[in-house]
C-alpha cells in the first residue's frame, strides 16, 4: 500500500468512528420524548384545568391598576382625556424643596454605599434598584 493509500484510509476510519458515535450520542444521550413545536397561538388552560377560571386577587388587580397611567386607563376606556395641566411657575421654595429631595437621595445611596463597604460587600446602588 502506497502512503496516499493509507491516509485515505485511516481517514475514512477516522470519519466512520466519529460518525458512529455521533449516532449512538444521538440515540443514547437526547431524550426520545422531544416536546412538539410551539405555535404562535396563544397557550389556553385545559377547560377541566384548576388554573382554567383562577380569578386574581384583590392584591393582584391593585398591582395591575397600579401599572397603567390614567391617560392609559382613560384611553381603554375610550374616555376623552383630560386636558393638561398648566406648567407650575418657578418659585425658589419649590427649587429648594426639589433640590433637597434630590440630596437626601444622594445622601441615602451614600449611606448605603458606606454600609456595603463596612460589610465587605460589593453593590451598585443603581443596579440594586
Amino acid at each position: 500500500m502506497s502512503t496516499a493509500q493509507l491516509w485515505i484510509t485511516a481517514s475514512a476510519a477516522i470519519i466512520a468512528i466519529i460518525g458512529l458515535a455521533a449516532g449512538l450520542a444521538r440515540l443514547f444521550l437526547l431524550p426520545g420524548d422531544r416536546p412538539p413545536p410551539q405555535h404562535a397561538a396563544p397557550p389556553r388552560a385545559r377547560p377541566h384545568h384548576s388554573a382554567a377560571e383562577r380569578i386574581p386577587t384583590a392584591g393582584e388587580l391593585a398591582a395591575w391598576r397600579e401599572d397603567w397611567t390614567d391617560a392609559e386607563l382613560q384611553a381603554l376606556r375610550g374616555d376623552t382625556p383630560l386636558p393638561a395641566l398648566p406648567p407650575l411657575e418657578w418659585t425658589l421654595a419649590r427649587w429648594e424643596r426639589e433640590q433637597e429631595s434630590w440630596l437626601e437621595a444622594r445622601r441615602r445611596e451614600a449611606h448605603e454605599q458606606q454600609l456595603l463597604l463596612a460589610a465587605r460587600v460589593w453593590a451598585d446602588p443603581w443596579w440594586i434598584r
